[in-house]
């Protein structure tokens, strides 16, 4: 019996990287999947690349940093798939400045500002934004990585 197959994942930074790979993983295990990205022509086409396999997933342009798109992405995944299975905070950066190389305290704060802003904050967001949610369809969370319940 396949503990994925008909569930609905939400993985944040889904449109490269990490998030992507996620994505395309979860859908090869018949997920449902949405996938939430703030590049919007990034997420666009890696939306179409699992289409092109016929994954079920849906994109939503998202902003981690913004408590009420974080909200709408919420609202947008259960209106579209119901409960939600598995939340994947993924949304990630290196650098604000984009200075590769740079050492880490010559960072501006306002870049260290951002990075936490991303980094952690956006997972906090994300966890707001999601977990009401899950207790009120009756669903146990887990301590697994991939915390299916």
């Amino acid at each position: 019996m396949d503990i994925l197959s008909g569930k609905t994942a939400v993985v944040t930074g889904a449109a490269s990287g990490i998030g992507a790979a996620l994505s395309s993983a979860l859908s090869d295990q018949g997920m449902h999947v949405v996938m939430a990205d703030i590049e919007e022509r990034a997420l666009d086409c890696a939306v179409a690349e699992l289409r092109s396999r016929h994954a079920d997933v849906i994109g939503v342009l998202t902003n981690v940093m913004s408590d009420e798109s974080d909200k709408d992405l919420e609202r947008v995944a259960t209106n579209r798939f119901g409960a939600i299975h598995l939340l994947c905070n993924n949304a990630g950066i290196a650098s604000s400045s984009g200075h590769l190389g740079m050492l880490i305290w010559e960072q501006s704060l306002e870049d260290w500002a951002w990075a936490l802003g991303v980094n952690f904050y956006g997972v906090l967001r994300g966890l707001r934004a999601f977990v009401p949610s899950k207790i009120a369809h009756g669903q146990k969370g887990t301590g697994h990585s991939l915390g299916y319940g």
